[in-house]
């Protein structure tokens, strides 16, 4: 599985693709979003032309563009495919995203937070979660991330470590 600083090329756009259709076409279906098929990524051919690349691209822009945060929200914390590599797939994919919406801010704010609820441990306390935890843990979907804080959030920093 790459993150969201690797380069795509079409194979792995493709798979990604394939891995999307299943949860959007699913998402679309419960509420009730007239979308056609796309019948390239429903066949899931192995190695498709670059115009069946181009096709599910449209239909993932298309899908994108119907599907409200909310909607998202309510559909992967209810149904049986919100698995970590479908999360990771759908928040990578709106990462990538040359031009980004406020819907896909929204979107994406969710599934930092939903992808990371996934990944800790039920009994995890609030006092474990240190920066370095949640870069780790999101580094399969953000890639490595600096994590030294800007001068400004000195002051921020010191009045959470005098809170301790």
């Amino acid at each position: 599985m790459t993150t969201a600083s690797q380069k795509t090329e079409p194979a792995g756009e493709w798979s990604a693709a394939c891995l999307l259709y299943p949860t959007y076409a699913a998402l679309a279906r419960q509420f009730v979003i007239d979308l056609p098929a796309c019948n390239d990524l429903q066949t899931g051919v192995q190695a498709p032309p670059p115009e069946s690349i181009e096709r599910a691209r449209q239909w993932l822009v298309d899908v994108d563009e119907r599907i409200q945060v909310h909607q998202l929200r309510q559909f992967l914390q209810t149904t049986t495919l919100t698995t970590q590599e479908a999360l990771q797939t759908i928040l990578i994919h709106h990462l990538r995203k040359e031009k980004k919406s406020a819907s896909d801010r929204d979107k994406i704010d969710f599934l930092l937070v939903q992808f990371f609820a996934h990944l800790v441990p039920p009994e995890l306390d609030d006092t474990d979660v240190e920066l370095d935890y949640v870069a780790e843990l999101l580094k399969p979907a953000l890639g490595s991330v600096e994590l030294t804080l800007p001068a400004w959030l000195d002051p921020l920093e010191q009045l959470m470590q005098s809170a301790k």
